[in-house]
């Protein structure tokens, strides 16, 4: 999550980034993307330990009208 976010008036394309840190095993079951109607994209990805970076859900066009939950059908990462 990103308290901190600030979007500039009039910005059309503001690239927000976030990261939430897991102390531990972590088994991701879905995710939520979720931004009213600003939200153009969004990606999500997984960073390994040793900095391997991996897309687990590209949504290239955002559409309010059809967010929803996504749940995985296997388990990202393997």
């Amino acid at each position: 999550m990103n308290p901190l976010l600030v979007l500039p008036a009039g910005a059309t394309d503001q690239a927000v980034e976030s990261a939430i840190v897991f102390d531990e095993d972590a088994h991701i079951t879905a995710l939520f993307p979720h931004t009213h109607v600003r939200g153009k994209a969004w990606e999500y990805c997984l960073v390994d330990p040793d900095g391997k970076s991996e897309v687990i859900l590209p949504v290239p066009k955002y559409d309010f009208k059809l967010a929803d939950l996504l749940h995985f059908l296997e388990a990202p990462g393997g």
